[in-house]
């Protein structure tokens, strides 16, 4: 008797000292079913203290036990699942501290288990629950037999066992919902302190209630059925016979039927051959489309398998989590980029793209228009712009103009022009101060412009303003000058890097201080400098990865960094230790040239010439 197989897992929060995950795979490629069967396994790692990470360990140990049991086909069903078990236990427990497993293999109505490291094997059965394979932390032990109908298997590992009593799972397991009376044991798993190596899975075998099971008609009944259609046509064939020489009688000379029987047989013949052909057709067809999926199912199941890992992580560990998840997306994208066409795949697609602002930390805002900067002044467009407070201050360098717009109202004026700037080519501001770099040095921008500094060097130079003080770093050079400011004058330059630190400044794109001093280079690498030394900062968890940046913007009042990556569409937010924190993803950043950012209005507000637009902030 043929039995249906259901499963339900149930999984702990993995956790630095424990991972544990459960694994269920029926092969499409007919060989291996055939000879490898229904596979179902819980795995854990319970780690050394302080060692490595058990998330790392257990994927790369559930990849390794699929690729040792279905890698080889030439062993026995038995021998290859013990084997696998075997391997995997020898090669990773000295690493990784304690492995768990607890495996079966469904082949031909014959189950195959095996636990090891602690991994048990209970049966409920009638009534009762009994164990089948119970392991110690070193060993491995198996066992084989057949299932009756409305047994049901439990694979979990000794924490599980340990923290719901045999009482617990006995009612569970006497519910009239299979699903929804495992998925009651969940609150109970969740509150464990061994959560993380808490895993388990359910199978349960039952007679079927059509008339094949998950139609596999077995060769006895095609015999069968086989036999009843020869009576049949025997039975027709004899009563066509009598009904023929009846008619016969009263129209002797026409055998009208027995000519229509022939074409009828011939008819019948016709369309049985053609639906031969079609079903060789289909079953071509689909024996090519395993042999090909066979050959990226592997990868399709380690993709499901890293975004089913990050959604379980988002809460615990959300940077690994959108390590995973990228990991996932990555791989989509390559199997899509093969002309892959597959239900499994549409669907992982479908679910990355659905959980992505959660996980990843993507938004994908529509730009507004802030402001059209040519209703300011006819032909008005920005080469530059800065922010001080909450006003923002807008260069046209060709036009000589400086607009200056309060960022929560929008009140906007012109608060330099022509006379005043001169052959100023950037600005810095600070308070409701501007100053402007100018062929010979900077000077101060008010009715008419006030030369505060003279110039330092030959090569180019940025311009910065912070607490008061002027900072200019000259990339032939490699310096950078500050000039303490007192009482509106500025005191003799100084060295601000410290003695000692010789950098190479000829690759720097932008300047930002927050107290510290932030150096884009290019094509994308940003150095934090405090104190004059540069200090550890490594940005990290960001999908897609970035390469080249033409911005970056923060603030003494800002949490966080912005980096304008135009080409990517996006502006990405890091803390300021490095760490990915979201993207921003629009169309019109591809346009733009700077931004500014106000935490407390909750705007990113994008420069593209003659334009303001702004992305508005999710947090």
């Amino acid at each position: 008797m043929k039995l249906r197989i259901t499963s339900a897992k149930i999984t702990g929060n993995p956790g630095p000292l424990g991972w544990a995950q459960v694994h269920e795979f029926k092969p499409e490629d007919e060989e291996k079913l055939a000879k490898r069967g229904h596979l179902f396994a819980v795995i854990a790692v319970v780690n050394k203290e302080g060692e490595g990470n058990p998330v790392t360990a257990g994927r790369e140990l559930l990849s390794r036990f699929h690729e040792e049991y279905y890698g080889k086909l030439e062993t026995s069903t038995f021998e290859a699942l013990k084997n696998a078990v075997k391997k995997v236990i020898e090669e990773f427990s000295e690493t990784w501290g304690n492995i768990e497993i607890a495996a079966i293999s469904v082949l031909d109505e014959v189950i195959y288990s095996v636990a090891a490291g602690g991994g048990q094997i209970n049966i409920y059965r009638e009534g009762n629950l009994a164990k089948i394979l119970e392991s110690l932390k070193e060993g491995v032990v198996a066992a084989s037999g057949y299932s009756k109908n409305k047994d049901t298997l439990i694979l979990g590992t000794r924490p599980f066992f340990t923290t719901l009593p045999a009482g617990v799972l006995k009612a569970s397991l006497e519910g009239p919902d299979f699903q929804a009376s495992i998925e009651s044991l969940a609150p109970n798993v969740h509150s464990s302190p061994d959560s993380g190596s808490i895993a388990a899975v359910f199978v349960k075998f039952e007679e079927a209630n059509d008339l094949s099971v998950g139609l596999g008609i077995s060769s006895k009944s095609v015999l069968l059925a086989g036999r009843m259609g020869n009576k049949l046509t025997e039975g027709l064939k004899g009563l066509m016979g009598k009904i023929s020489k009846g008619i016969e009688r009263r129209i002797p000379e026409r055998k009208i039927f027995v000519k229509e029987e022939k074409k009828t047989t011939f008819s019948v013949g016709a369309i049985l051959l053609v639906i031969l052909l079609i079903s060789i057709g289909f079953g071509i067809k689909e024996k090519e489309r395993k042999r090909l999926k066979s050959r990226y199912e592997g990868r399709l199941i380690e993709a499901k398998a890293n975004f089913e890992e990050a959604n379980k992580l988002l809460t615990v560990d959300a940077k690994r989590a959108r390590e995973l998840y990228g990991q996932s997306l990555e791989e989509v994208n390559r199997l899509l980029s093969e002309n892959i066409s597959d239900k499994e795949l549409s669907a992982l697609e479908k679910n990355l793209k659905e959980n992505e602002k959660e996980i990843l930390g993507v938004y994908r805002p529509e730009a507004g228009l802030f402001m059209d900067l040519s209703l300011l002044s006819s032909g008005f467009k920005s080469d530059q712009i800065v922010s001080s407070g909450k006003t923002i201050y807008v260069f046209d360098k060709a036009g000589k103009k400086v607009a200056a717009i309060a960022v929560g109202t929008k009140k906007t004026q012109i608060v330099a022009g022509a006379e005043a700037l001169g052959e100023i080519t950037q600005i810095a501001a600070y308070e409701e101060t501007i100053y402007g770099l100018g062929p010979d040095g900077v000077y101060k921008i008010g009715e008419k412009k006030e030369k505060v500094i003279d110039k330092s060097g030959e090569g180019d130079v940025f311009l910065a303003v912070y607490a008061g003080n002027l900072y200019l770093l000259d990339k032939q050079a490699s310096e950078i000058w500050r000039y303490p400011g007192v009482e509106g004058k500025f005191s003799a330059k100084q060295n601000w890097l410290a003695p000692g630190i010789t950098l190479n400044f000829s690759k720097v794109t932008d300047i930002i201080l927050d107290g510290n001093v932030w150096l884009l280079f290019e094509p994308f690498k940003i150095t934090k400098l405090s104190l004059g030394s540069p200090q550890r900062f490594i940005p990290s968890g960001i999908f897609p990865e970035l390469t080249k940046a033409e911005a970056v913007y923060s603030n003494e009042e800002l949490k966080y960094l912005y980096v304008l990556d135009k080409e990517g569409k996006r502006v990405v937010v890091l803390d300021k230790n490095g760490d990915y924190q979201a993207q921003y993803v629009s169309e019109k950043i591809n346009e733009a040239i700077n931004l500014v950012v106000s935490e407390t209005e909750k705007q990113i507000i994008l420069l593209t010439g003659d334009k303001l637009y702004s992305i508005e902030l999710a947090n």
